[in-house]
């Protein structure tokens, strides 16, 4: 008789890293969408505006199927003490990581950009934006960066290796 825990079948921890990672900065790239859409919702009229929204529901069920499964390995696997992810050994780690720093260096700089545009070419567009829109598109620079960049880094490393 079989235990549960034998049909498993055998996880590789860096096969599972490295598609963890991918799903993951797969479902960021999502999301950076969905807070794309949500601004273009500001400046659509309300048809479009209903479509963008149905969009945006969309999305966020699309993130949820993509990461959920691989959440819940993640979960079991550290619940039976398998998985330890504390290797920055592995070249995906280093992408991830790399990708974190370009993220929060480039915010910055956008964030600076931002400010200055504010207080001077943005009144004169008198849009009567909310202090929302820039949040939403603070976050959706920021993860459109660490994604495009993780994906950039990935492929390069990939290639190194080939």
């Amino acid at each position: 008789m079989r235990l549960p825990s034998q049909n498993i079948k055998k996880i590789n921890l860096p096969e599972f890293q490295e598609q963890f990672l991918t799903r993951t900065a797969i479902g960021v790239f999502i999301v950076a969408l969905s807070y794309g859409l949500g601004i273009g919702q500001h400046f659509a009229d309300a048809a479009t505006t209903a479509y963008l929204s149905t969009a945006k529901t969309v999305l966020s069920v699309l993130v949820l199927l993509l990461l959920l499964p691989s959440f819940l390995r993640l979960l079991w696997l550290r619940y039976n003490h398998r998985a330890e992810f504390n290797s920055t050994e592995s070249y995906i780690a280093a992408v991830a990581k790399n990708a974190g720093m370009m993220t929060f260096s480039l915010t910055f700089v956008f964030l600076i950009a931002l400010e200055a545009a504010s207080q001077s070419y943005l009144p004169q567009l008198q849009l009567d934006m909310p202090p929302s829109l820039y949040l939403k598109a603070v976050l959706c620079f920021s993860l459109l960066v660490f994604s495009l960049t993780f994906f950039i880094e990935a492929r390069k490393a990939n290639s190194e290796d080939d």
